[in-house]
């Protein structure tokens, strides 16, 4: 998917995240999370995306820009531990060491699969 397509996508996917009145600044990152997900399989926002990894992308791009500067960096590391998962599963050799242990994860792949029960 191109950037501007995506880009798109998350305009609009925020848009329905920030109508809803519980959304507030500085609420926790993980509700953040399950509002967000949730809003990407509703008829407002969930046309625009083809299947899970197009709504996953879309949604954790919309949960970053409304997050506090704290947990952007959680999120930053968890999509880079995400990104070396998939590329090891793809056979792409990657050096697991040099990720720490980060007892601060926030879940974001459990979280989507659990919004979509």
């Amino acid at each position: 998917m191109d950037d501007n397509a995506t880009a798109v996508k998350a305009a609009i996917l925020r848009g329905v995240v920030n109508s809803r009145e519980d959304v507030r600044e500085g609420m926790d990152i993980r509700e953040l999370a399950r509002i967000t997900f949730k809003a990407s399989r509703t008829e407002e926002a969930g046309w625009l995306m083809a299947n899970d990894g197009d709504r996953f992308r879309v949604g954790c791009a919309v949960i970053y820009t409304l997050a506090s500067e704290e947990d952007k960096e959680r999120i930053e590391r968890e999509i880079k531990m995400l990104s070396a998962l998939g590329a090891a599963m793809q056979g792409v050799p990657v050096d697991f060491s040099r990720f720490e242990d980060d007892p601060d994860v926030i879940g974001l792949m459990a979280i989507y699969k659990e919004t979509g029960k």
